[in-house]
C-alpha cells in the first residue's frame, strides 16, 4: 500500500506527464470524463492508479486524505466505457469484484449516483471526491477533470 502511495504522490508531484482528459473510447462507445473536486490538488494520474482509486486498492489521496469515490449506476453506457477502458474490466467483472471484497469482510463498492448530474453533484460537495461523466455533462465551479495518462 505504501508504494501505490509513493507512486501516486510522485506522479502528481511531477506534473510531466503529457495528455489530455480523456473525452473518448473506441469508436461506437459513449466516452468518459474523470472529474475531480477543484480543491483536489491531482491534476494527473496514471491510469493504473486510477483504477486502484476505484477499485479501493489505494484509499488515500498522497496527502493523507481519505479518497471518497463515486460510481455511475450498473447500467450506464458511460460507466461500461469507464470500466473497459480504465479498469480493464466489463461492469460485470467489477460487480463480481465488489461481491467477493464484500463476502470477503475486506471493503465495500464506491458510493453510486444515478446519473451525471448527481456525481457532479457529488464530487462538489466532497473536496476528496473523484468520479466520472458523460464528456458533455456541464461541470460548473468547482468540478475539473483529470487528465489520465498511460495504457
Amino acid at each position: 500500500m505504501r508504494l501505490r502511495h509513493a507512486l501516486l504522490a510522485t506522479a502528481i508531484a511531477a506534473g510531466a506527464f503529457v495528455g489530455a482528459p480523456v473525452r473518448a473510447t473506441a469508436q461506437g462507445t459513449p466516452g468518459y470524463l474523470v472529474i475531480v473536486n477543484a480543491a483536489n490538488s491531482a491534476s494527473t494520474l496514471p491510469r493504473g492508479e486510477v483504477a486502484a482509486l476505484f477499485l479501493k486498492q489505494v484509499t488515500t489521496w498522497p496527502d493523507g486524505t481519505p479518497v471518497a469515490v463515486v460510481d455511475l449506476g450498473d447500467r450506464s453506457p458511460v460507466r461500461a466505457a469507464f470500466s473497459r477502458s480504465v479498469i480493464g474490466r466489463p461492469v460485470q467483472a467489477v460487480r463480481n469484484y465488489w461481491q467477493q471484497q464484500v463476502f470477503g469482510g475486506r471493503s465495500v463498492p464506491p458510493t453510486q449516483r444515478a446519473s451525471d448530474v448527481e456525481v457532479v453533484a457529488y464530487v462538489r460537495e466532497n473536496p476528496n471526491a473523484i468520479g466520472y461523466v458523460a464528456p458533455s455533462t456541464p461541470l460548473g465551479q468547482g468540478i475539473r477533470p483529470l487528465t489520465i495518462v498511460g495504457k
